[in-house]
C-alpha cells in the first residue's frame, strides 16, 4: 500500500513538471476563436519577411550601405579607438600627398610598392649661387664660434654640496641650489646675440688669419666674464623652505605646510 502511494506521488509530481510550461504565449495578442491557425502563422512570416525588404533591398546603395554597417560595427570600446586613430592616420597621410602633389606639381609620383619615397625619391637641383654660398659659410663660422665659446666656459661648482655642475645649468643637479654669481659662467646668449647684431650692421664678425680669429675669441670671453664678474651679486632666493612643525619641504609660492598647515615662520 505505502509503495502504491509512493509511484502515485512520483507520477503526480512529474506530471506537474511537464505541464508547467505547456499552452503558454511569450508574447502578443491570441489568435481570434475560429480563426485558421495556419493562414494566421502564414500572415506572421509574410509580415517578418517584409521588414527585411525595405525600399532600398536590393539595390547597389542598399548593399554598401549595409556591407559598411557590417564593416564598421565595433563590438568594443578599443575597436572603435583603433579604427579613429587610423582614420586620423589616413587622412594625414592624404594631407602629406595633397601638399606633395602641390609642391612638385607634374613630376609626383605617389608612394608604391616598387617607389616608397615617392616624389622624395627626385631630389629637385637647388640653385647654389656665390652669393648663397658665403652666406652659409659665415652662419657656419658664427656658429662654430659660439660653440667654441661654450666650450670654454668652465663648469661651476655648487657652493652648497660642491657638486661639479655643467656650465649651461643654472641650479645644482644634486640639492638644486641656485647658480650663485660668483661662479665663471657666461651666458651664450649675449655673445651670440652681439655676433648677430654685427651681422646686420655689415661688419666682419671676425678678422681673417688664424691668429686674429683665435685672439678675437679670447678677449670676447674674458670681456665677457669681467662684465659677469665685475656685476652686482644678485640677492640669494631659496627654492622652498621646511616646516619647524613636520619637517616638510615647500616650495616659496607657498605660506602655508600642505602636511600639517602650519605657516612659515620666515620669508
Amino acid at each position: 500500500m505505502d509503495e502504491a502511494r509512493r509511484l502515485a506521488r512520483a507520477a503526480a509530481e512529474k506530471r506537474c513538471v511537464l505541464s508547467s510550461g505547456t499552452g503558454k504565449k511569450l508574447g502578443g495578442a491570441p489568435a481570434l476563436p475560429g480563426a485558421d491557425i495556419r493562414k494566421v502563422l502564414a500572415d506572421a512570416a509574410e509580415r517578418r519577411a517584409s521588414v527585411t525588404k525595405g525600399c532600398a533591398s536590393g539595390t547597389t546603395e542598399g548593399d554598401r550601405l549595409a556591407e559598411e554597417a557590417t564593416r564598421n560595427g565595433f563590438r568594443t570600446k578599443a575597436e572603435m579607438e583603433d579604427a579613429n586613430e587610423k582614420a586620423i592616420m589616413e587622412a594625414y597621410i592624404e594631407l602629406i600627398q595633397q601638399e606633395e602633389r602641390e609642391q612638385y606639381g607634374d613630376a609626383y609620383t605617389p608612394p608604391s610598392s616598387s617607389n616608397p619615397m615617392g616624389p622624395q625619391a627626385l631630389v629637385p637641383p637647388t640653385p647654389n649661387p656665390a652669393g648663397t654660398s658665403s652666406k652659409l659659410q659665415s652662419s657656419n663660422s658664427t656658429i662654430f664660434s659660439s660653440n667654441s665659446d661654450i666650450n670654454d666656459i668652465k663648469s661651476w661648482t655648487c657652493s652648497t654640496c660642491t657638486f661639479i655642475n655643467k656650465p649651461l645649468f643654472l641650479a645644482c643637479e644634486v640639492c638644486a641650489t641656485e647658480r650663485t654669481s660668483d661662479t665663471n659662467f657666461s651666458p651664450p646668449s649675449k655673445a651670440i646675440s652681439k655676433l648677430a647684431q654685427e651681422k646686420k650692421i655689415g661688419k666682419q664678425p671676425y678678422p681673417s688669419g688664424r691668429h686674429g680669429w683665435t685672439k678675437t675669441r679670447k678677449s670676447a670671453v674674458q670681456a665677457i666674464i669681467e662684465l659677469e664678474k665685475n656685476q652686482p651679486p644678485k640677492p640669494k632666493r631659496y627654492l622652498g623652505w621646511v616646516c619647524h612643525c613636520c619637517g616638510a619641504f615647500m616650495e616659496s609660492q607657498w605660506w602655508t605646510c600642505s602636511a600639517c598647515g602650519t605657516m612659515k615662520l620666515t620669508d
